[in-house]
């Protein structure tokens, strides 16, 4: 049924109404409906304490600075044990933004007053196509690293995002863009409804990254967390164990509103003693608003587009077609016994419908070739309209002893009689089975004879058919004008006798 619809009264349940990955209602594609736990870890985060520690295969230690490759660029020159950080969580719809500001003091003193080989650097700028243009001064400034994701709800509806975009930089490892390479795999999700919980593993040739971190919140209203993380790289081997393994913890205040957020992040890199001219405007001016996208400012501005989310990267539920489709419509099972009922019962009427018709049919047959029968023995006495109650008798008496000469009353008309006195008239032939019904309607008792109260009643259904008999006799002879025929005259006094005939007392 082209235009049956799910959860109507004769089809089955939507499979929406109890799994909301089928569910037409776009609602279930914002990660708030799905999770409490986004509405609450929303907003502004800081200054987070971070502590790291690297080379965790050979014990741990603290993580010391290190000189900034200007090929791979790869290594930080700064301070990289302790450090604190900013965090921006905006949770819109099926989208999450996460923004990360990283703020580094500057390296020891012992750290720069060592050489730096060709190709190496111990302080950088914000530069990305030149990290060495910048006035700050190894050991006195300190250096800021901005890490950016784009997340999205899944078609699961379960509460994860899936990270579609990553950004980091702009000179520290700096990339930004889809974060899609083939076997990658990268999310936040709520936990326990008190946790997020995030991983991302990229599958690097031959030097593959994990890395997961957990943020437990302490209290319902999600003022303060604590958390930990991990990250493993594991680099070409000649079968010994060299993976770099790389741990960390940290602190995670919430600020009360984007003023002490801001206060508190401009705050830091004042303590880090970071170049002014590379402190973004949004900070040193509050009446600046917070940028959608942080990299907007950086690398060229590479931020997503509406287009990437609703592309086969960006994946946003919101406006993607869903893998998860609402099958067509099926008739519930006793919807369709019902039709199958109604079908036999529709079809059981009409055939009980035709049957009653054709019977109808047939006693009309049967009673317009008895009638002419009778009305052609009353034209033979010629005093039709005398026609009576004993007149009828005396036929009754006619037929009980049989046409032929020598036969016997008894008082009942039996089926041979009544054979003999309807077949060798001039109505026509008349089958075995019509005869059969034509007894069988005037034999009402079933008793295999008729009596004169049911010849009586039964010649009081026939008027109809004498009248029928009159219009055709006209026909034949192509209408007479006025009466018409003595013949036709005892006809229709005939017809109108056995229509006002009342039928005799059984017990007379």
């Amino acid at each position: 049924m082209e235009n049956l619809q799910c959860g109507s009264p004769l089809a089955k349940a939507c499979i929406g109404d109890t799994d909301i990955r089928y569910s037409s209602d776009s609602n279930f594609d914002n990660l708030e409906a799905q999770s409490e736990t986004w509405t609450k870890y929303a907003g502004q985060y800081g200054p987070m304490g971070y502590s790291y520690f690297s080379d965790l295969n050979e014990g741990g230690v603290p993580r010391p600075p290190a000189l900034y490759d200007l090929t791979t660029r790869s290594g930080w020159p700064y301070k990289r044990d302790t450090f604190v950080g900013f965090q921006r969580v905006i949770v819109s719809g099926s989208r999450v933004t996460t923004q990360l500001t990283l703020i580094y003091g500057p390296a020891t003193p012992e750290f720069c007053a060592q050489a730096v080989p060709e190709g190496m650097a111990n302080v950088v700028g914000i530069d990305p196509t030149d990290p060495t243009n910048t006035t700050a001064v190894c050991g006195v400034n300190g250096n800021v690293v901005y890490m950016e994701r784009f997340s999205v709800s899944t078609y699961e509806r379960d509460g994860r995002s899936n990270i579609v975009w990553n950004s980091q930089g702009p000179v520290f490892s700096p990339f930004s863009g889809a974060s899609k390479a083939p076997g990658q795999v990268a999310y936040e999700e709520p936990v326990g409804g008190d946790a997020i919980f995030s991983y991302v593993h990229i599958p690097i040739p031959n030097s593959p990254l994990t890395f997961g971190s957990t943020a437990t919140f302490t209290d319902e209203d999600f003022s303060y967390a604590f958390g930990s993380g991990n990250s493993a790289r594991v680099g070409p081997s000649d079968g010994k164990d060299d993976a770099i393994r790389n741990s960390f913890l940290f602190s995670m205040p919430r600020t009360a509103d984007e003023t002490a957020f801001r206060s508190a992040t401009l705050q830091a890199y004042r303590d880090a003693n970071i170049i002014e001219s590379e402190i973004p405007s949004w900070i040193l001016n509050a009446n600046e608003p917070i940028p959608d996208c942080l990299f907007s400012e950086f690398m060229g501005g590479n931020c997503p587009t509406e287009e990437f989310f609703c592309s086969e990267q960006g994946n946003d539920p919101s406006c993607t077609e869903s893998i998860y489709q609402e099958p067509a419509a099926s008739m519930k099972s006793g919807a369709i016994a019902g039709f199958c009922i109604l079908a036999l019962v529709v079809v059981g009427a009409i055939g009980y419908a035709i049957h009653r018709r054709a019977i109808k049919k047939q006693k009309k047959r049967l009673r317009k070739v008895f009638a002419h029968q009778v009305a052609k023995r009353v034209d033979l006495r010629g005093s039709v309209s005398q026609l009576n109650p004993e007149d009828l008798a005396a036929e009754f008496k006619r037929i009980d002893k049989g046409i032929k000469e020598g036969g016997s009353a008894d008082g009942f008309i039996s089926k041979d009689e009544l054979w003999e006195f309807v077949g060798t008239g001039k109505a026509g032939e008349i089958s075995e089975r019509d005869f059969d019904a034509l007894f069988d309607a005037m034999d009402t008792k079933g008793r295999g004879k008729v009596n004169f109260v049911e010849f009586a009643a039964f010649m009081s259904t026939c008027s109809d058919e004498v009248r029928e008999i009159v219009a055709e006799e006209q026909a034949k002879r192509g209408g007479t004008g006025g009466r018409g025929s003595s013949s036709d005259v005892r006809l229709r006094a005939a017809s109108m006798r056995l229509s006002t005939l009342k039928k005799p007392d059984e017990n007379a």
